[in-house]
């Protein structure tokens, strides 16, 4: 029994040491301390006026000095350097900066979509020249603090994504949740959808969600424009209730407004693909609802009973004008719901019921 316990307390003591040792090795780690702070260049330090029609070009170009640790690149294994660039107004010290993805390299290049955005959100007003202060932000390491360049500068008329309506259908709402129209994929066009309660509306547009920023109203008139908008126009006017799609053409200076009434359309409907059954607009949260038996087969939105205003889904799901019929979910009754409240991510949802 002796030899037992003693053999037993042996092999415990082994095995203690075993785990203590593969501990310490464990917790071997490797202190990094960089020995240099990165340098930033830019290509430019004035972006100039930029244009909606050209956010896929070039801009401005971004390169520095690669972070450097006191350590071997073996010892390095494992550790990645991420680079951002950030971009807030001039002499704010970074407060409610921007930041853009800079990737893992030396260089970035963003096109004029990328800086304008980065304007925008850093707070310059659009339509009018501004500066902003541009740094480099290196992160090595979750639990240290981020290492940052010297600063350049970056002046830029931005334009704005979208224009606000203001005017009487609003009420008492709150003017800095304004309803807006947004830019297109063609970006030269503004869309978007606005209910208009009372029997006449008056309203203009403004490039920032305050009446502060360049206001548009209704122009003389425009080259084959049916209607016109111009800076410091007169009160665009449509007759409600009801809901339009308005549309504002950045290359002419004019737009459209077509008073909508959608429906549900196609071979899973009830009335196929001759005829659309109706929804029922809910002023409450601004969507169009209804009641549908459904059977198997294909559906499409469209708005008037028309096809010159139709909604399907493009291959990732997305709505989109035009696009492929939606396949239907099933036989049975669906509560049917189309919301066009979001510029560009218009939604439709099918609840059986």
């Amino acid at each position: 029994m002796k030899n037992w316990i003693t053999q037993a307390a042996t092999g415990l003591f082994a095995l203690a040491a075993v785990v203590l040792t593969s501990c310490e090795k464990d917790e071997t780690r490797v202190v990094l301390t960089p020995t240099t702070t990165p340098t930033l260049t830019a290509s430019t330090t004035n972006a100039g006026v930029l244009v909606a029609g050209n956010a896929a070009n070039n801009a401005a170009t971004y390169s520095w000095t690669p972070l450097a640790f006191d350590v071997s690149e073996s010892q390095k294994v494992g550790v990645t350097v991420a680079y951002n660039v950030e971009f807030a107004q001039a002499g704010s010290n970074f407060a409610n900066a921007a930041s853009l993805d800079a990737g893992n390299g030396t260089t970035k290049t963003f096109t004029v979509g990328e800086i304008n955005n980065a304007l925008i959100r850093a707070g310059l007003t659009p339509g009018k020249s501004g500066q902003v202060d541009v740094r480099l932000r290196a992160n090595y390491s979750a639990n240290q603090e981020p290492l940052y360049s010297n600063a350049t500068t970056l002046t830029g008329t931005s334009y704005s994504r979208e224009l606000y309506a203001f005017g009487n259908f609003q009420g008492t709402a709150d003017v800095t949740k304004a309803p807006f129209i947004q830019i297109t994929s063609n970006a030269q066009v503004f869309e978007g959808y606005l209910y208009m309660p009372n029997a006449t509306n008056a309203f203009k547009l403004s490039n920032t969600n305050t009446t502060s920023g360049t206001v548009y109203g209704k122009g003389s008139g425009a080259a084959g424009a049916a209607n016109s908008f111009a800076e410091g126009g007169g009160d665009i006017t449509l007759s409600g209730p009801g809901q339009y799609r308005l549309q504002v053409n950045l290359v002419n200076s004019s737009y459209t407004a077509d008073r909508v009434a959608w429906g549900v359309v196609g071979s899973a409907t009830p009335g196929g693909w001759d005829k659309s059954t109706p929804l029922t607009f809910d002023p409450a949260d601004k969507k169009w609802k209804g009641r549908v038996a459904m059977v198997a087969g294909e559906a499409k939105f469209r708005a008037n009973d028309a096809w010159d205003i139709n909604l399907g889904v493009d291959k990732t799901g997305k709505m989109d004008y035009g696009a492929d019929n939606i396949p239907s979910p099933g036989a049975g009754e669906y509560d049917v719901v189309l919301d066009l409240n979001t510029p560009n991510a218009y939604t439709y949802s099918f609840t059986k019921k």
